[in-house]
């Protein structure tokens, strides 16, 4: 955890200085970490997203949070909590609730981004971090619940198929650059899964769409592999939304 920290120092001390207005609310994100920290919870990672621009410092950030006492909720997966920053006035400041997979440490985005608690950055801070902490236990008991009844689940092979090409569509949308079959998705990494039930091959097409390498023809029929997702913000969509798909095909069973 040091070493996180010690990168959360790096980040700039105020807002920008020409992109944001006199009336902008400062939300320094090493506050945040401090007020986690007295509810318990531990920094467990730290993402920036990557720029070139001059004002790079004050830009889009993210810090991963676990409570430890929340670890025993499961033997598989973790809860955990993302904060999304920035400091030049371009996005508001919010809270995600979502999981660590144990297995191969893949981040999840549980629910519909949209729906996840914004801060203005206008002074409503300190009683919506608690009535958002608050919230966030509620979702997980239900996020957990619903998991179960997902590895319960089995579907059929084509049902499978379908989901993984839903999830090529919500990873690539139009672009046609690289060509993929939907059946590549569901080729697992590790033994822990080879098990058919529906939530177990939703992480294998999970984790094959965000970390890439899944072979796929070019517009000139020659081999290529799929690049990982490492932008913060497209990261969050693709989960939330892959989850979403979860939740309509576990509805399907």
């Amino acid at each position: 955890m040091t070493n996180f920290l010690t990168t959360l120092d790096s980040l700039p001390a105020t807002r920008h200085p020409e992109k944001t207005s006199d009336k902008y609310m400062f939300l320094d994100t090493r506050r945040v970490v401090d007020d986690m920290q007295d509810l318990g919870y531990e920094v467990t990672g730290f993402e920036r997203a990557k720029t070139r621009t001059a004002g790079g410092p004050y830009g889009l950030h993210q810090v991963r949070f676990q409570n430890p006492t929340h670890q025993n909720l499961s033997r598989h997966e973790a809860p955990t909590v993302l904060f999304v920053n920035s400091y030049d006035g371009t996005r508001r400041a919010r809270f995600v609730a979502g999981l660590i997979r144990f297995a191969c440490l893949n981040g999840m985005i549980t629910g519909n981004l949209t729906a996840d608690h914004s801060f203005l950055h206008m002074g409503d801070y300190e009683e919506a971090l608690m009535a958002r902490m608050k919230g966030i236990a509620e979702e997980t008991h239900r996020t957990f619940t619903k998991i179960e009844d997902y590895r319960d689940a089995y579907i059929e092979r084509a049902l499978l198929i379908e989901m993984a090409a839903e999830a090529l569509s919500i990873r690539f949308g139009d672009d046609t650059t690289l060509t993929i079959d939907p059946r590549s998705l569901l080729m697992p990494r590790r033994a822990e899964d080879l098990a058919q039930d529906l939530y177990t091959q939703w992480n294998v097409v999970q984790e094959n769409i965000l970390r890439g390498g899944v072979p796929g023809l070019n517009k000139d029929g020659q081999i290529r592999l799929s690049r990982p997702v490492n932008q913060i913000e497209k990261s969050n969509r693709i989960n939330s939304e892959l989850w979403g798909l979860l939740e309509r095909t576990g509805e399907l069973v």
